[in-house]
């Protein structure tokens, strides 16, 4: 598939993106909660056919489709993304991100709450359980992840880009279904991690 797109709510994590790296070169999603009406798929439509040149091309028609549908509405317009699922793994399977996490899981516990607490963060099902990931970088002036991150998202406004991951305030918002379910926790032991804080907290 070129390009696949969730017309859900919170589905713009780099545990999903990365799960489904081989299934799509272009997956359409966002970390916070979308309008219940959903995507105008009229103004969509009429968008993506003006775009049919090239899976890129095609993909960014969604979120400016989106864009026209709410403009200036209660809700934001540029909240959907376009994540590059290649340039996504690129970085997931990184050695640089694995420093990162191996540094994250060497501070202690305080570090790590007040890190939580000035972190942007994303409401689930009535629980702050999801962190933003460019943000998390920007507080440990993490650059060149950062910049890596931000070029493999494609947002309206290039200068609000979003992507979460799982990371709950406490132990009341962790789900031991996560552990060891997903390629990327596998991969980087994250699951484990957060089991082992909760368990010390």
């Amino acid at each position: 598939i070129d390009v696949l797109g969730f017309d859900a709510c919170n589905m713009g994590t780099l545990e999903v993106i990365y799960e489904l790296r081989n299934s799509a070169s272009f997956i359409i999603g966002s970390p916070h909660s979308l309008p219940s009406d959903g995507s105008n798929y009229t103004l969509l439509l009429e968008e993506l056919n003006s775009r049919l040149h090239d899976p890129e091309t095609f993909a960014k028609g969604f979120p400016i489709g989106y864009a026209q549908a709410y403009g200036n509405t209660v809700f934001e317009n540029d909240i959907l993304m376009v994540y590059d699922t290649q340039k996504i793994t690129q970085i997931v399977e990184s050695s640089e991100l694995n420093s990162f996490f191996n540094n994250i899981q060497s501070r202690s516990q305080n570090d790590i709450y007040d890190l939580l607490i000035s972190t942007l963060r994303y409401n689930v099902n009535g629980g702050y359980k999801y962190i933003d990931l460019i943000d998390f970088f920007t507080q440990l002036d993490e650059k060149d992840l950062e910049t890596n991150l931000k070029n493999a998202i494609f947002s309206v406004n290039s200068e609000r880009k979003y992507i979460s991951l799982y990371f709950p305030m406490s132990s009341y918002g962790f789900t031991a279904s996560y552990i060891n379910s997903l390629d990327f926790t596998k991969l980087h032991g994250w699951d484990e991690f957060l089991s082992d804080y909760y368990n010390n907290k």
